[in-house]
């Protein structure tokens, strides 16, 4: 267990690892929906598009702060599990935290004084703009903000096997018997 959760009480950890379960879930479920949404590609504007990507980025980095939060709030070989879960999710989604990022404060982006864009401009080079675009064909979307790139179908994939894996954390309410054990 993280230091952040060291002198939470015994009842109140196990009422976090819940609530990290319910959100990773939660916002699984959104992904689910918003990535089958951007791979069919019938009827749906290119401005829909865009902010249906944006949605799906914002969801999935919330299902890697779930997993994170129950990382820091398991111990032992359910810890280790959790962190072996959140690398697979990080390399199959390397640009998610920093798309969310732009995203949560596109202002600064757009005008060129986003948090990269000012490590490029200190390190001499040219400031890249964080437009966002889409490519789609019929059964594959990538939303793409600046070099940044989110897969809807790895997202989807991902985003439901981190889930599940917060779920071995800590169970689902209906794998509880009334004692709070799990069965």
């Amino acid at each position: 267990m993280s230091d952040r959760y060291a002198d939470l009480p015994p009842e109140r950890r196990q009422q976090a690892l819940g609530w990290a379960w319910s959100h990773a879930y939660m916002w699984a479920t959104n992904v689910q929906r918003l990535a089958d949404r951007l791979l069919d590609t019938t009827n749906a504007t290119m401005v829909e598009r865009i902010g249906d990507g944006a949605a799906l980025t914002l969801a999935v980095r919330n299902v890697l702060r779930a997993a994170e939060m129950a990382h820091d709030l398991a111990d032992g070989d359910k810890a280790e599990k959790m962190a072996a879960a959140i690398d697979d999710f990080k390399r199959a989604l390397p640009d998610v935290v920093k798309a969310r990022n732009v995203l949560e404060h596109f202002d600064e982006y757009t005008v060129g004084q986003g948090w990269m864009q000012q490590k490029q401009s200190k390190a001499g080079q040219a400031v890249e703009p964080y437009r966002m675009w889409c490519s789609a064909d019929q059964g594959s979307y990538v939303f793409e903000l600046g070099p940044l790139r989110v897969d809807a179908l790895t997202a989807r994939e991902a985003a439901a096997r981190l889930a599940a894996a917060v779920g071995l954390v800590e169970p689902p309410p209906w794998e509880s018997d009334e004692s709070g054990a799990s069965s």
